[in-house]
């Protein structure tokens, strides 16, 4: 019994230094992202405020940090990438080579949107 409660803390403990490591990892990248944008939102070019990292793709293990996925956005652009389709949804998808496409969707909802060949 005793055992495994030790195992089971040595299991936690790497754990917990291999995320420490990741999230090191992850911060080091994401400030990459933002100097190769040039520390400003790469839709508006605003450079005041916080900017946060797009994910242009669902962030799984291959995508989290692939330069060519991820785009620098201040945070009203960032809201604007979850927001209402009726208030103008900003949609960002990558061309290669670390280029992205920016466009505005208007629709009633994301099936309007999908029905139109908006997404």
């Amino acid at each position: 019994m005793r055992r495994t409660a030790i195992s089971r803390k040595r299991r936690i403990r790497s754990q917990s230094r291999r995320r420490v490591a990741l999230h090191a990892e992850y911060i080091a990248f994401v400030l990459g992202i933002k100097a190769r944008d040039g520390w400003r939102c790469t839709y508006c070019r605003e450079t005041a405020g916080p900017l946060d990292p797009h994910h242009t793709k669902k962030p799984r293990a291959t995508y989290l940090m692939d330069p060519d996925s991820v785009v620098t956005l201040c945070r009203n652009c960032h809201n604007r990438c979850s927001g209402p389709f009726d208030q103008g949804r900003l949609i960002v998808t990558p061309i290669g080579g670390q280029k992205f496409h920016y466009r505005i969707v208007y629709a009633m909802s994301k099936a309007h949107a999908l029905a139109a060949g908006a997404l």
